[in-house]
């Protein structure tokens, strides 16, 4: 699903006109991209025009639309003060009015989409490791179906070959189920690794998006508004400068390496 903002001020935002094109992982970041994420999450007033798809975020809308969004906090918060995972599911699905044939094979199809073991249901949320937390809060969201996931900060909880595999379920949403996945991060290392596509603020305004690469590595504005590089980018913007080489943009060191090393041989 698209989102559209058109000159939109209100919680921070100053005359804010973007576009998040549908069935990518794009990421937010910078002084106003919660804001931006509150209001694509909420119907608190602003001026200027949001657009899901081509439905315009009205408050009379707020029923079709509350649904297609969920926000998935950095850390997990039990709104419902129930500690065994199953009943939480369960009351999650009541509380959403979810419409579902069979609430049983519904939760375990969500785990199943996560990778983890339905034996975890059984448990209490207080006996899970952080990335065990952190992927049960990710299937619990996934009941929904949205069209529109908003993830804080997902990777802080994984190790590297956690981190590729909750960045290879992300895709697949994207790629196979059209979803539009965007990250809230101030990590610049992990929105060059993990987006195709970056919207990028300053005091409330946008200052740049773009597709991924082509922002962090041809955009002059990012050193004007001091915005925080990847080592990876300054150094390869670096070595133009010093030695007057050329490097392919890259995403990952090692493949930057195999650059140099054919260069150099």
């Amino acid at each position: 699903m698209e989102i559209k903002f058109s000159r939109v001020f209100g919680l921070g935002l100053t005359n804010a006109s973007f576009t998040i094109p549908s069935g990518t992982i794009c990421g937010l970041s910078g002084e106003g991209s919660r804001a931006a994420c509150d209001i694509i999450t909420s119907f608190l007033p602003q001026k200027g025009s949001v657009f899901l798809g081509d439905t315009k975020k009205l408050v009379k809308d707020k029923k079709k639309l509350e649904k297609q969004v969920v926000f998935i906090k950095k850390r997990f918060e039990n709104e419902f003060g129930i500690d065994q995972i199953y009943s939480y599911f369960c009351y999650y699905i009541k509380y959403y009015q979810i419409k579902v044939n069979h609430i049983h094979e519904k939760i375990r199809g969500a785990m199943k989409i996560v990778g983890l073991d339905e034996k975890l249901l059984d448990k209490s949320f207080s006996s899970l490791s952080c990335s065990e937390l952190k992927l049960v809060q990710l299937a619990l969201h996934f009941l929904l179906n949205p069209n529109i996931i908003i993830l804080e900060e997902p990777f802080l909880s994984f190790d590297e070959k956690e981190k590729k595999k909750v960045l290879l379920l992300l895709e697949r949403l994207t790629d196979k189920l059209n979803k539009t996945v965007i990250i809230l991060s101030d990590d610049s290392e992990v929105l060059l690794q993990t987006t195709s596509y970056l919207v990028l603020f300053s005091n409330g305004h946008v200052v740049v998006e773009g597709n991924t690469l082509d922002v962090y590595f041809n955009n002059e504005k990012l050193e004007e508004s001091k915005i925080e590089l990847p080592e990876i980018v300054s150094f390869i913007k670096l070595v133009k400068e010093r030695k007057n080489v050329k490097l392919m943009p890259r995403k990952d060191i090692k493949d930057m390496i195999k650059d140099i090393y054919r260069i150099t041989t």
